[in-house]
């Protein structure tokens, strides 16, 4: 899941909140998990905790390079 949400989070420059949740759930329906496990894996790479604010408008509010970095570590 992570993985490919790095890939596709790197597809484009600039992600709106909106467009970047509605990702998210394609990639986590394509590689059916759980939206649960979807979404706390997201926030526990960005925050260290099990839930946080929602996804999309959380990580298109950080400094873009900083999650690309995030992402493609835990990728690896």
């Amino acid at each position: 899941f992570l993985a490919e949400l790095a890939v596709v989070f790197e597809s484009r420059k600039n992600w709106t909140g909106d467009a970047l949740h509605t990702q998210i759930h394609k990639i986590k329906d394509k590689v059916q998990i759980a939206p649960k496990l979807a979404f706390s894996a997201i926030y526990q790479i960005f925050l260290g905790r099990y839930s946080g604010p929602q996804a999309g408008w959380f990580l298109a509010s950080l400094d873009r390079k900083f999650v690309e970095r995030r992402l493609r570590k835990i990728a690896e």
